[in-house]
């Protein structure tokens, strides 16, 4: 496949790719956009076309999505991109051993706003919007399981700090989610409550804890543990025993908390895998509706205002 290139720098001081193949067509996006939907899903592999296809037909019963969040691809090339036939992008962040993979499926109508896609490892990469002043940077990760040793995860971390440290450098609004194979469990009272919400389930366990204290630290909010749920809509993994957990998440920056409106599971991207989705709703009006307000009181005028009489009564001038 023929591909033109346009690079930047990435977040590790490399170049940021942003490479389109040359009949790729990029959509004319969307003037006056309520919501944003992202979906996060643990496919449980696309090495193959036919897994590809399959996911698009699915998503042809879908009319509201924008971006998929996709871990566990499993395919063996450290950076893909190419076009599908509907138009959509895929980019995909993958290794020679054939497992493990983050990829993202970016809907036509936001390819004109895709400012680049950055593969940091087959755990960690990123994709970076902007749509006139608003930046929105997307972080797909797949967290090692138990069987990892803890210097993975910590080398995992150490890399998101980083994505972190230069999004806010940039103002950008930043949404981390995956599959982070740690459990948090139902919310504490020793938990910092402004960034865990009470609707979670299960027993918190050692890496559930560690996520906790990342958060913490780096004032992040478990976005799917704040709106009121079913179990159904909390729950976004069902193992082996039947044993149901919540280890996929979502986490927001305190400036792309502002713009959140929902965020949960859905059973929607089936995939036939054991894992369930998890979508986030950002609203993407709420800046405007800000600076109209603000435009709105700049331009109001001054009115000055007189003594009627000698009592104590004030009127317009």
């Amino acid at each position: 496949m023929t591909t033109s290139t346009a690079q930047g720098i990435d977040t590790f001081g490399g170049p940021a790719t942003n490479i389109y193949p040359q009949n790729f067509q990029a959509g004319n996006g969307l003037n006056n956009v309520p919501t944003f939907r992202i979906i996060a899903k643990n496919v449980r592999g696309l090495k193959t076309d036919e897994r590809i296809l399959e996911l698009i037909d699915e998503l042809k019963m879908l009319t509201n999505w924008d971006i998929l969040v996709l871990n566990e691809t499993w395919r063996l090339d450290g950076f893909e991109m190419f076009a599908t036939d509907e138009g959509h992008l895929f980019c995909n962040a993958g290794c020679e051993a054939g497992r493990r993979g983050v990829g993202f499926l970016v809907h036509k109508r936001w390819t004109k706003w895709l400012k680049g896609f950055t593969p940091v490892s087959e755990r960690v990469a990123c994709l970076t919007l902007q749509k006139q002043k608003m930046k929105i940077k997307i972080v797909g990760v797949y967290f090692p399981h138990s069987g990892y040793p803890d210097d993975t995860v910590q080398e995992l971390y150490d890399k998101l700090e980083c994505i972190l440290y230069e999004s806010r450098a940039s103002r950008e609004h930043v949404v981390i989610t995956g599959d982070f194979n740690a459990e948090i469990g139902t919310r504490r009272d020793i938990d910092n409550q402004r960034l865990i919400g009470p609707w979670s389930v299960g027993d918190q366990n050692y890496r559930g804890f560690w996520l906790k204290r990342w958060c913490e630290l780096n004032e992040l909010t478990v976005a799917n543990t704040l709106f009121p749920k079913r179990r159904e809509s909390i729950i976004t993994y069902i193992g082996p025993n039947k044993h149901e957990r919540q280890i996929d998440f979502a986490l927001v920056t305190k400036k792309t908390r502002r713009i959140l409106r929902n965020c949960g599971s859905t059973r929607e991207v089936d995939m036939n895998s054991d894992h369930f989705a998890v979508e986030i709703i950002l609203d993407l009006t709420t800046q405007k509706k800000k600076k109209r307000k603000l435009k709105q009181r700049r331009n109001a005028k001054l009115v000055s205002w007189k003594k009627c009489g000698s009592g104590t009564v004030w009127c317009k001038d």
